[in-house]
């Protein structure tokens, strides 16, 4: 779901970048691979689990929009509905592909 979510907006915007997700907090691996041109094949090497998913949580955390945020800026409302997501909503190569290539290296340390 995530994928096809991803593509739809890809399609939806043109395939154009309209601006760049916030690289604050942004895992080490993530910011190795734009180094890397983002080359399809490379693959990161994630010596902690734990710490690679706390680095993606806060840098997730980091690109949500405000509204959504907790009173102390430092986690999550999940219950949180109905607002507006413009803030996430980046395609292109500094956009949102970003996020489900880090889910992507997650997914492949984890097996």
């Amino acid at each position: 779901e995530v994928v096809d979510a991803w593509m739809a907006l890809e399609v939806q915007s043109g395939y154009k970048e309209v601006s760049r997700l916030k690289s604050m907090k942004r895992p080490v691996a993530i910011a190795k691979w734009i180094w890397r041109a983002r080359a399809p094949t490379w693959r990161p090497a994630i010596a902690s689990l734990d710490q690679y998913g706390t680095s993606f949580l806060a840098w997730w955390t980091v690109l949500q929009p405000d509204w959504r945020l907790s009173d102390d800026k430092k986690s999550i409302n999940v219950d949180a509905t109905g607002e507006d997501w413009e803030s996430l909503r980046k395609p292109g190569l500094n956009g949102l592909v970003s996020v489900v290539a880090a889910l992507f290296y997650w997914g492949c340390a984890v097996q």
